[in-house]
C-alpha cells in the first residue's frame, strides 16, 4: 500500500462508527481467535507511523470486544484452549494491558484445568510456544503443569486428527524448553502415531515432511518411533 493510500484508509477508518466494527467482531460465525486476529491485522492496516494511526480506536475497539464477549458466559466458556491461546497472543499484540485485563486471569484458571477438550494440536502448541516467549518465559511453571495435565487430551487429539498437523505442532514444542515433553508425548501416543505415518508410506510427504519432523521432535524415547518404521 503507497503512503497516499494509507493516508487515506486512516482518514476513512477514522470516520467509520465503532459500534459498526465491534458488532461485526461479535458475529458469531467468527470464533475468538479470528475476531482478534483480523482486529489486529487491521490496527496494522491503519498504521503509518507513530503520529499518524488509529491506535487509540482500535484498543477501544478491543476493550469493547472483550468487554462483550467475556460477558457472553455461553459463548465465551466454549472457546476452546488452542482458540483461547491463539486469541490471547493477537491480542497480545494490539493491547497487552487490555488482553491481560480481560483474560489474563481465564488463561491463568485454564492452565490449571485438565478438561480441555476439542481442540487442534497444531495452533495449541504454536501459540503456546508464542505465549511463552511472549512472556519471557515468567508462565512456563504454569505451562509445564498444563502440558502433564492434559496428556491424555492430546494422546485423544492425536488420535482424531491428521498426522502432519500433529507433527507440526510437536515440533512447535521441540523448539521450545518442552521438547522434552513433547518427545514424552510422542512416546505415549507411539502406537497410533507409528499407524498413521505407516499409511502414508507411499506418499512423497513421507520422506520430506513426516520423517523429517520425527526427527526434529524425537530427542530420546521418542527415537523408538524412527526405529519401528525403518
Amino acid at each position: 500500500m503507497s503512503s497516499i493510500d494509507k493516508v487515506k484508509t486512516i482518514e476513512k477508518f477514522k470516520q467509520i462508527n465503532k459500534t459498526i466494527l465491534v458488532r461485526a467482531l461479535l458475529n458469531p460465525e467468527l470464533n475468538f481467535s479470528q475476531a482478534l486476529e483480523d482486529l489486529y491485522k487491521l490496527k496494522n492496516k491503519v498504521y503509518k507511523n507513530e503520529n499518524l494511526n488509529c491506535n487509540e480506536k482500535i484498543y477501544s475497539i478491543l476493550n469493547e470486544y472483550l468487554t462483550n464477549y467475556s460477558r457472553d458466559y455461553r459463548r465465551y466458556s466454549r472457546v476452546n484452549i488452542s482458540d483461547f491461546f491463539k486469541g490471547y497472543y493477537f491480542g497480545s499484540f494490539i493491547s497487552k494491558d487490555i488482553i491481560e485485563h480481560h483474560c489474563k486471569n481465564d488463561l491463568l484458571n485454564k492452565l490449571k484445568s485438565d478438561k480441555h477438550k476439542n481442540f487442534e494440536i497444531s495452533p495449541l502448541f504454536q501459540f503456546l510456544r508464542r505465549i511463552s516467549s511472549m512472556y519471557k518465559n515468567e508462565l512456563d511453571d504454569k505451562l509445564t503443569i498444563f502440558l502433564k495435565l492434559n496428556t491424555d487430551n492430546f494422546i485423544d487429539a492425536i488420535r482424531n486428527e491428521d498426522i502432519v498437523k500433529t507433527l507440526s505442532g510437536l515440533c512447535e514444542l521441540a523448539l521450545t524448553k518442552f521438547d522434552i515433553y513433547g518427545d514424552e508425548l510422542l512416546f505415549k501416543a507411539r502406537s497410533i502415531i507409528i499407524k498413521k505415518i505407516a499409511q502414508r508410506k507411499r506418499d512423497d510427504i513421507y520422506k520430506v515432511k513426516l520423517i523429517p519432523d520425527l526427527e526434529k521432535i524425537a530427542k530420546d524415547k521418542g527415537k523408538i518411533i524412527l526405529r519401528e518404521l525403518k
